[in-house]
């Protein structure tokens, strides 16, 4: 038989001291075994907690806290109940020079139930407020104060992911994760390795993310964790790569997991970005639109936003793209800036634009500062703008250079084990580069790759290619800025029928205007 959970000899001492007639030595036993047990066995708890007579803990500030961290639990997904109580716990507390090692591990889980509602701010002074009791208490004991550095840590490093700081999420994270033996409890270990595989999926090193994710896993078996806030960030993750790598049947295998765990938590928005990715990467983009507007009134709620709304406006954006209205594009963009590694990178879309109005050197200019970082650019988005740097040379007739950039974003990939639809690209020149990669000399896994991409881009022309050469050459006339009268004119038909190819190219293309039109056609490669 294995050991018994922590919670289950909870129950049975405090169930022995209630039968002995000592509630307050009950309450005592709470008040040293709350943390280890609240996230995993929320209801239960607040039934030892609901046990007792109100005297035995109601002026005890650990107790609200108990309350509050079970709120964050699996079986009772309540960001307002968990403030709420903390709240009760903070003002009971004693703060500044008088805090406490006690209070500072209240004010910790405090903390996490802040950054659940995106108050980041708050959470920063209070990790703060944390850092000085370590600081004046150098000589405390050792145990006890590698513990509370292992929890300031974790906090530090979940906060600075949030606000997409990933140099010194990863520092923090590393500290935690080196102390999470003994000094961290099950739940926070899940939310380390968790949080730490997204990073590393962030830097694209996917195989990385896996790993962390199985030992997320690993310390949650026979918990209901993976179905709550602590978990989230490793779910999240794992339903990313597989998105990333193709595997669409496995990232919606895991949408219910990922919904469950991250329901009333900072997780919730994000968790509908990546909703958001899967269906733009199965072209249902009103779908994915529909996803990132929720995601975004969440946000939106927030005092301060976060690197997550980031990436869900540079998703818009890209589906924006997409879908021919450049125009709402650029205004999403003009807002954003990148993160300091560009793992969260503007630039490749406003290259993007640029490529898609036939405009070279705007879309070298736009990547400009992403050439300067050079290998410190984030792998993952340096991908795109190589690609991208093959496009605008293929562009200028310069094959050489061209194959060069786009045989590094392969290696890259192939290497990663990521698939990559490389839609920054007019899919008729995509094609073009393809065909070029083919005649070079490349690996197995480059060539699988290759096979997987050509599918897909071909698909993105078929829209294009259905058009007439009448209608191609009205569209061109209508890219000039002619009017229909001029058009009629110069090409022989009457207006009626001029009008006639016009519905028949938004029809097409599904636009609703001359302007998407012509944007529309030309990010699909055809430089009218």
């Amino acid at each position: 038989m294995g050991q018994p959970h922590p919670f289950e000899i909870l129950s049975a001492d405090v169930a022995a001291a209630v039968r002995s007639g000592d509630a307050h030595a009950a309450a005592d036993l709470i008040e040293a075994g709350w943390r280890e047990t609240a996230a995993e066995h929320g209801q239960g708890v607040r039934d030892l907690i609901h046990s007792l007579p109100p005297e035995a803990w109601g002026d005890r500030p650990a107790f609200a806290a108990a309350l509050g961290a079970t709120a964050r639990s699996a079986d009772r997904s309540d960001p307002a109940s968990a403030l709420a109580y903390f709240e009760a716990a903070s003002a009971l507390l004693p703060h500044g020079d008088a805090m406490t090692p006690e209070a500072a591990r209240i004010v910790l889980a405090h903390a996490a139930a802040l950054r659940a509602v995106g108050r980041s701010d708050e959470v920063a002074m209070m990790l703060h407020e944390v850092r000085l009791v370590l600081v004046r208490n150098l000589a405390a004991h050792l145990p006890w104060r590698i513990g509370l550095q292992a929890g300031l840590s974790l906090q530090l490093g979940l906060l600075a992911l949030h606000r997409g700081e990933f140099d010194s999420a990863v520092e923090h994270l590393q500290i935690a994760e080196g102390l999470a033996e003994p000094h961290l409890t099950r739940a926070e270990r899940v939310e380390c390795y968790g949080a730490m595989a997204m990073l590393a999926n962030t830097r694209g090193d996917t195989d990385d993310a896996l790993a962390l994710v199985a030992r997320s896993r690993a310390a949650a078996e026979g918990t209901t964790l993976l179905h709550s806030a602590h978990g989230a960030a490793a779910v999240t993750t794992e339903r990313l790569v597989a998105i990333e790598r193709g595997e669409m049947e496995r990232a919606r295998a895991l949408d219910d997991v990922g919904a469950r765990a991250s329901r009333g938590t900072e997780w919730e928005p994000f968790h509908l970005v990546v909703s958001a990715h899967l269906e733009g990467r199965v072209g249902q983009h009103s779908e994915a639109l529909e996803s990132l507007r929720r995601a975004r009134r969440q946000y939106r709620a927030w005092p301060t936003t976060g690197v997550g709304y980031v990436l869900a406006e540079c998703l818009r954006a890209q589906i924006l793209l997409h879908l021919g209205q450049a125009d709402e594009a650029w205004r999403v963009l003009a807002t954003l800036e990148p993160s300091s590694d560009h793992e969260i990178c503007p630039a490749r879309f406003v290259a993007q634009l640029r490529l898609a109005d036939g405009d070279l050197d705007g879309a070298d200019r736009a990547l400009q500062e992403c050439t300067s970082l050079g290998d410190a650019h984030a792998l993952r988005t340096l991908v795109d703008v190589y690609v991208l740097r093959s496009a605008i040379d293929h562009g200028r007739g310069l094959p050489d250079s061209s194959g060069f950039w786009m045989d590094r974003a392969l290696h890259i990939l192939s290497a990663s084990g990521a698939h990559h639809p490389f839609a920054a690209v007019p899919p008729a020149v995509l094609t073009a580069m393809i065909e070029s990669a083919r005649a070079r000399p490349q690996s197995d896994a480059v060539l699988r790759l290759l096979s997987w991409i050509a599918p897909d881009t071909e698909t993105q022309k078929a829209d294009v290619e259905q058009l007439s050469a009448r209608e191609l050459g009205v569209l061109r006339e209508v890219q000039k800025g002619s009017a229909i009268a001029t058009i009629a004119a110069d090409l022989y038909i009457s207006r009626n029928t001029v009008k006639t190819h016009l519905r028949n190219v938004y029809r097409k293309l599904g636009v609703a205007s001359a302007s998407e039109a012509v944007r529309k056609a030309e990010s699909r490669g055809l430089y009218l």
